[in-house]
């Protein structure tokens, strides 16, 4: 079972176009849960405060490659598939999600709500579907969390800043993608209303969560929503504010700690220690590994079935978080976070990085699906550009 943020993130595709590649080395962003037989993952990495990211079954299994393009051909020129208002309009893109040859994406409006709305796969209009509303659990603004799907619903963190005065994310908003109708998913039975720092879904039904709170960082609870109901399945010996998830293991980021458990439920074990503040993030995770780093510069990758670590890269100024990066399994994807040089990658094996698309432009999202790259560029705010949904063959 996989789980952002930045996403990464969930992504179900199932229209053709997308399938076209079943040998790419890239990875749906909803991971298989214990006992299923899903196949191979893509990681979906959107903002976070994201993310991630989440896993969906596509074909059959694919092995990580290390970093070798099992097949994709030489990259295609980069296309343009929606261009959003500019930041001086309060339209800005920050959370992508792809789910049957959809692509979702959530602005951000300012003062104004959050909105999701629609893309084509193919390219088109945007066609909002969702609107804020201040004040509503279920519909409350969305944070700048992952924007996640299994397949059958989208997921993202809400934060309801009149109900609560202070902007408290209490609830994790659902959306039906064959229906259209919007709800909250609900405590679990006995626990009291937390703030949701995070949410990732699977390739069933559902998704996993955190819950906590910074101003009372003793424990966070990680919750599983079955689409029936909330269960707690784990306790964190601290506040956390991250997860990712491979095979049966969730890996959780906490502000002191970098941790293990199983996803079934158990006892967290800490990997290593972290310091808040100083870099640390869980950047993504691919069909066998997790990407992390502990200050900001190192790409760190942690095979699962052996434990083994090795250093990916050191990328001083790289954005590394599963907000605005995304791993499958050849490629590690991510932009700059200081001097913009559009979107970067490294091989998941290790090895020199390259410039994938060359662009003075911030890359707030990206995921893979088959051999399509799809991310956003944000909005310029001294050029006044608008924030546009690019896509490109890997």
């Amino acid at each position: 079972m996989d789980l952002r943020p930045n996403g990464s993130i969930g992504v179900l595709v199932t229209g053709a176009a997308l399938l076209a590649c079943g040998a790419c080395g890239a990875r749906t962003d909803i991971a298989p849960l214990p006992g299923s037989d899903g196949g191979s993952t893509l990681r979906q990495s959107t903002r976070a405060s994201q993310t991630e990211s989440d896993r969906s079954s596509q074909g059959p299994s694919q092995t990580d490659t290390g970093g070798v393009d099992a097949g994709c051909g030489a990259p295609a020129s980069p296309r343009v598939l929606a261009t959003f208002g500019t930041g001086i309009s309060n339209q800005i893109p920050f959370a992508l999600a792809v789910a049957s040859g959809s692509v979702y994406v959530e602005l951000l409006f300012g003062s104004v709500p959050d909105a999701v709305v629609r893309v084509p796969a193919t390219g088109g209009p945007p066609e909002r579907i969702l609107m804020g509303a201040n004040g509503t659990p279920s519909m409350s603004p969305f944070s700048e969390a992952p924007l996640v799907t299994d397949g059958a619903f989208l997921y993202m963190v809400g934060v309801d800043f009149t109900a609560s005065g202070i902007g408290s994310s209490p609830t994790v908003t659902t959306y039906d993608l064959a229906t259209g109708a919007v709800g909250a998913i609900p405590d679990p039975p006995g626990t009291s209303p937390l703030d949701v720092s995070v949410v990732r879904a699977t390739n069933e039904p559902g998704a996993f969560y955190l819950t906590g709170s910074e101003f009372d960082p003793s424990t966070s609870d990680l919750v599983h929503w079955d689409g029936t109901r909330a269960v707690v399945v784990g306790v964190l010996p601290e506040w956390c504010y991250d997860l990712q998830i491979v095979g049966g293991s969730v890996f959780v980021l906490g502000a002191h700690g970098f941790y293990e458990l199983p996803v079934a439920g158990g006892t967290a074990s800490e990997i290593t220690p972290v310091t808040f503040g100083m870099g640390s993030a869980l950047i993504g995770a691919n069909s066998t590994s997790v990407f992390y780093t502990v200050d900001g510069a190192e790409i760190l990758r942690r095979t699962v079935a052996t434990g083994a670590t090795i250093s990916v890269a050191s990328v001083p100024g790289a954005a590394l978080d599963s907000g605005s990066a995304w791993a499958d399994d050849a490629y590690l994807y991510f932009g700059q976070s200081q001097s913009w040089s559009g979107l970067l990658r490294v091989p998941v094996g290790g090895g020199p990085v390259e410039t994938f698309w060359s662009s003075d432009r911030r890359i707030d999202a990206v995921v893979t699906v088959g051999c399509e790259v799809f991310w956003l560029a944000g909005d310029d705010f001294p050029d006044g550009l608008p924030g546009e949904l690019l896509v490109a063959r890997e």
